[in-house]
């Protein structure tokens, strides 16, 4: 199970149906191990874990179903986990971390495999993940899909799956995936073409700057998140400082905010390339959060009102965009 031993942390975590009682039974079978410990409930902390001795290479595990969609069991050399699923009907916990027995089980594992099978193939992958989560987004098989899938998609897509299944099925899985995982992603959805303008402050030499100061005044505005010790980001300057050169007046403008950089060099940088139009320094994160900004040089083309034209512009996209707007 690969990638999935990355859980090990959490064997103590819950793992069946929020509400289901009812009694489970795992009957399994491992080569090597004196014990295998597990937790009936994976995604919830409060429901404790057990164990059960390994007796000629086999072992049952029975107990109660309570606080989640699916268990973990794990071998106590380390050398199988099984993340699988307490439905009715006899779960079979095989070597190598394979599960099976019931219905549900058999589609997990099904698509356990597949997501190994596939690593390699992103497009396929989510072609994968497409069926499966539309089948699977209100039953156990969702959760424990979700902690499965992970580990194969990014985080965007992981999200979108995430927000298919059931407010059970999210409650569960963000035990394991925090939402703050996805901040970056929500403030860029939130800050995307035809969007509204989000404002910041950055302070320097006790004074206060807000990218409102710029943006939202009527003026087309170029702002430019970017660092000194960034390449990129030194190597779109003499783009910009020629769009600035050629269009600045009454209807454009171009900032630059620096962005996750000492203010000393920020300074420093921009006298070594010649800037000439106006800088937030300082901004840190409090620039590149609230745009889901992850990398830089990301530059952004605001309209008259602060509405976002333009994102991710490089290179000869930049006037382009510019000339455009200003209708050149």
């Amino acid at each position: 199970m690969k990638k999935v031993l990355s859980f090990v942390a959490l064997v103590t975590m819950v793992l069946a149906s929020c509400t289901n009682q009812n009694l489970f039974r795992a009957a399994g079978e491992s080569s090597k191990a004196k014990w295998v410990y597990y937790a009936p409930s994976y995604f919830f902390q409060d429901n404790g874990a057990d164990s059960v001795e390994v007796v000629n290479g086999k072992f049952v595990i029975e107990d109660t179903v309570a606080g989640g969609p699916a268990s973990v069991g794990i071998a106590s050399d380390n050398s199988e986990l099984w993340l699988f699923i307490t439905d009715d009907g006899d779960v079979s916990l095989l070597p190598e971390g394979k599960i099976g027995g019931t219905p549900m089980n058999d589609a997990l594992q099904a698509f356990a495999d597949s997501l190994e099978a596939l690593s390699e193939n992103p497009a396929a992958i989510m072609a994968l993940c497409d069926n499966y989560f539309s089948m699977h987004t209100d039953d156990a098989a969702a959760s424990a899909g979700l902690v499965w899938a992970k580990d194969y998609v990014d985080m965007r897509s992981l999200k979108h799956y995430i927000e298919l299944c059931t407010k059970e099925v999210q409650d569960c899985i963000y035990k394991v995936v925090s939402p703050e995982s996805f901040k970056y992603i929500n403030a860029e959805e939130n800050t995307a073409e035809g969007k509204p303008f989000v404002d910041f402050e950055a302070e320097y030499n006790g004074t206060v700057q807000h990218l409102s100061d710029y943006v939202g005044k009527g003026k087309y505005v170029l702002v430019d998140f970017w660092a000194s010790w960034c390449g990129p980001c030194r190597g779109e300057i003499p783009n910009i400082k020629q769009v600035y050169e050629t269009y600045a007046g009454d209807q454009f403008e171009v900032v630059g905010v620096a962005t996750w950089d000492k203010p000393e060099d920020t300074e420093k940088a921009i006298k070594e390339e010649g800037i000439t139009y106006p800088q937030i320094i300082n901004a840190q994160e409090a620039g590149s959060q609230p745009y889901g900004i992850t990398g830089i040089p990301e530059i952004i083309l605001f309209g008259p009102d602060g509405t976002i034209l333009k994102r991710g512009l490089r290179g000869d996209a930049i006037e382009a965009a510019v000339k455009s707007a200003l209708g050149k």
